[in-house]
């Protein structure tokens, strides 16, 4: 008989600096009855070495191994052969709370929810800050109420939230391969299909700012702001097609403050430069900045 609560997939690429750390993270958990997925996609550092030395220990650990072929294959190819009643995501480089699953699963399961999700910590070298933050246990089940306590397509974050296995495999969501940022359009689809969400308050997910992710660190900038765009264009399309409102935010250009909803930034999608778009809007660069 399967007892697996939550099944965890990461996917590693080079990241022996980090992975002890986030590996420890996930063993410690409070709830034991978890399953470990780890794709090894490609590394050429220690970081299989360490994957296996963790899993003669542990026999909660599957390692599967490929040639490097990107963070979605690798998540799609985990997918495939997860057996918990939720799965979860952790990239390599981050950690969580020792009692972040025992939580999340806890709360889903009172409210039978689909979703469960928690705080983001986003860590720096010499200090930590609030990327999203839950302070009360509360159900949402309208679909825009459901992306916008996330704040998606916003912050298209996988890994701080729980699955239900069944309604994500029925949904037959994948994540798009062969590009970066392929969580922004799987997360925004996934808010948008299943159908209950539970926030859980005093659970933190700490996400690592560093030079070695693959969303920092690439000689493929162009594609990257093209990818970003593209999967930030798609998930907006998404939300519009299937009459789910989003949140407008407000953002700072030179001194003045205004309001800019999905409409607006389609109705611009023509007169900035495409490589440009998204991070305009969504202020990734200092003239668009945020307010926080």
């Amino acid at each position: 008989m399967n007892n697996t609560k939550i099944s965890i997939i990461i996917p590693v690429y080079n990241v022996e600096k980090y992975l002890e750390r986030c590996l420890n993270s996930i063993v410690n958990q409070t709830l034991y009855d978890l399953e470990i997925i780890c794709i090894n996609d490609g590394s050429t550092d220690k970081s299989l070495e360490i994957l296996n030395k963790f899993a003669e220990k542990d026999s909660r650990f599957i390692i599967i191994n490929q040639k490097n072929s990107g963070q979605a294959i690798a998540r799609n190819k985990a997918l495939e052969v997860v057996n918990g009643e939720y799965v979860g995501f952790v990239d390599s480089d981050d950690w969580i709370d020792s009692n972040f699953y025992e939580n999340l699963y806890n709360s889903a399961k009172k409210y039978n929810t689909d979703i469960a999700v928690a705080s983001v910590l986003r860590e720096r070298k010499n200090c930590s800050s609030y990327r999203i933050k839950y302070n009360n246990e509360k159900v949402y089940t309208g679909k825009s109420d459901i992306l916008n306590v996330c704040d998606c397509p916003n912050l298209c974050y996988i890994w701080n939230k729980i699955y239900k296995t069944d309604k994500l495999k029925f949904s037959n969501i994948t994540f798009p391969e062969g590009m970066y940022f392929e969580d922004v359009l799987f997360t925004t689809k996934v808010l948008g299909t299943l159908n209950s969400i539970v926030t859980v308050p005093n659970t933190y997910y700490h996400y690592m700012i560093n030079d070695g992710t693959s969303t920092v660190k690439s000689n493929h900038t162009s594609k990257k702001n093209q990818d970003r765009y593209n999967n930030q264009k798609e998930a907006i399309l998404f939300c519009l097609e299937n009459n789910i409102k989003i949140k407008e935010k407000e953002y700072c250009i030179n001194n003045k403050t205004y309001k800019l909803g999905p409409i607006n930034w389609l109705k611009i999608k023509d007169n900035i430069k495409t490589n440009h778009h998204i991070f305009l809007l969504f202020g990734f660069i200092p003239i668009f900045k945020k307010h926080f």
